[in-house]
């Protein structure tokens, strides 16, 4: 694997959204939200501090919890053709249930291109550094730092992410919450 670039692009706030997700309606100021605001579904609050294109994203790729001094974090690389887009965050979760933000799937995240395809994060979020570890349950009223990478290919130009809070387990119904990215991650 290869990286795409050698440091990364930051981003400011707000763009049109993308409407691959297709919403009910359009995005209206109750469901449209910016970079650095806090942005709410149903029970799930995110804060997306910084959204970047990344060269790689450190991973812990031992066998030892994330948590440990035994574990390692070593630069995973995007594939050839590909960049990582990072959404570093802050999640209060003010829902009624715990959230298990790195092995259940409490809430479905993606982002969205200007071709409409849609990116779901990549595998083991529970191994990127600094997020929470598995089955280390976010409680009601609580926040956690939570980072997201979404491997896209190196040519895609992203406008927005969406989430929908799944706790319930009724699935994401209704429109997302979105935020916007101005300018749009190139």
């Amino acid at each position: 694997m290869s990286s795409s670039s050698s440091s990364p692009s930051s981003l400011a706030t707000v763009s049109k959204p993308a409407q691959s997700f297709t919403p009910k309606s359009s995005p209206t100021p109750t469901n449209l939200f910016l970079v650095g605001k806090a942005a709410t579904h149903k029970g799930a609050e995110i804060t997306i501090n910084s959204a970047t294109i990344e060269p790689h994203v450190l991973m812990n790729q031992t066998r030892y919890r994330p948590d440990t001094p035994s574990a390692v974090f070593t630069p995973l690389a995007p594939q050839t053709g590909a960049k990582f887009v990072v959404l570093k965050s802050t999640v209060t979760n003010n829902s009624k249930v715990g959230m298990d933000l790195t092995c259940g799937y409490p809430i479905k995240i993606i982002v969205v291109n200007t071709k409409e395809q849609e990116y779901t994060p990549i595998d083991d979020l529970r191994n990127i550094q600094g997020n929470p570890v598995c089955n280390d349950s976010l409680q009601p009223g609580f926040s956690a730092e939570m980072t997201w990478a979404f491997e896209v290919p190196a040519t895609s130009e992203v406008l927005a992410a969406a989430f929908w809070d799944v706790t319930d387990l009724g699935g994401y119904d209704g429109d997302p919450a979105i935020v916007a990215f101005r300018p749009s991650l190139m």
